[in-house]
């Protein structure tokens, strides 16, 4: 699955590793090793135009039992609001995180 974004929207920075969680056919054990590449940070999403930034994460980071966490955060006078989030989105499967974002950014 690949992150598509609407036209106003910027892809800043994206490590999200195209294994879904939920939906695999790793070994408990090869699990364990690919759950290090999900860390609190895995992808930033920027509208200068509508002022949003969405920040994706997993979390607790590098847990097996975690999930993404995804926050979309008011721009305000050019600075990130950091404290307060106007969508919180949890999910462990990929999928529904990639219909978030599209949904968010379309």
């Amino acid at each position: 699955m690949k992150i598509t974004v609407g036209k106003n929207w910027t892809i800043i920075y994206n490590s999200l590793s195209m294994l879904d969680p939920e939906e695999n056919n790793l070994t408990p054990k090869e699990l364990e090793y690919a759950i290090l590449g999900f860390t609190q940070d895995l992808v930033q999403i920027e509208s200068k135009e509508r002022q949003f930034l969405i920040d994706i994460g997993w979390s607790p980071d590098i847990d097996i039992n975690g999930e993404f966490l995804l926050q979309m955060f008011p721009i305000k006078d050019g600075d990130c609001d950091w404290f307060n989030p106007i969508v919180e989105f949890k999910t462990r499967s990929l999928k529904q995180l990639i219909l978030k974002i599209e949904e968010l950014t379309h």
